[in-house]
Parts: structure tokens; sequence; C-alpha cells
């Protein structure tokens, strides 16, 4: 995952920036659309938050992936606009009604071209 940014306190860039309840920034730098890839932990398998993920990026035009991993967590990686990437972040905070998501942990990267044409869900690893 070389080359993701989670920064705090920079320049603002193209797309503005988000700050986090921790304190930090989160920024799209030049471009117009991002990738962020995040493991979600918690109480995140079993409740439907691979389905409830997919339907939200699908609304929000975001392609990627989510997958759960054997250690019990969640992991997504979503590309698309920098706006459209921080409402599904923020989602993937609470995820559906029934999950209890305790931390996300993201990793940010501009990006020239998206590398998927839909979001999908994906085998456990």
């Amino acid at each position: 995952m070389a080359g993701f940014i989670l920064s705090s306190g920079l320049g603002s860039g193209s797309c503005g920036r988000l700050v986090l309840a921790t304190g930090a920034t989160v920024m799209c730098r030049s471009k117009p659309i991002a990738a962020v890839a995040l493991k979600i932990f918690g109480r995140v398998q079993g409740v439907c938050y691979r389905a409830s993920a997919a339907e939200k990026a699908e609304e929000l035009n975001l392609v990627g992936w989510v997958r759960n991993n054997r250690d019990g967590t969640v992991e997504a990686e979503a590309q698309g606009t920098c706006d459209n990437l921080k409402l599904f972040v923020e989602w993937c905070k609470q995820g559906p009604d029934i999950a209890k998501v305790t931390k996300v942990e993201e990793q940010w990267k501009d990006i020239d071209t998206l590398d998927y044409s839909s979001f999908r869900v994906e085998r456990t690893v």
C-alpha cells in the first residue's frame, strides 16, 4: 500500500479536506479522482456489512471491492471522486444498523485512472 496518503495539517488540495475526529486531515491533492483503502474493525462480519457497503458505493458512483478477512475485519478499496469517497468513509465508520464498528484505518492516494469498472463483493481472504 505504498504511496497512500494520510496527512495532518498539510495545505488544502483541489478536492478540499476532511478533518477526522482524530484531528488528522485527509486530502485529495491535485487529481479529481482518488482511491482509499480501508480496514474496518469491530462486529462487521455476519451483519451484511459487505453487501451494504457495496450498495452504498454504487449509490455514490464508486468502483472497487469489499471483502471479509479471516481475522474478522472487513477490507475495502474504493475509487472515485474525493467528495464521494469521503461520504463512503464516513458511512463505513457506522456500517449497517446491526454492525458495531470500533475502528477504521484509512489509506488515501491520488490516482490518474480508475482500476475497476464496478464495485463488487469479493471472497474472504
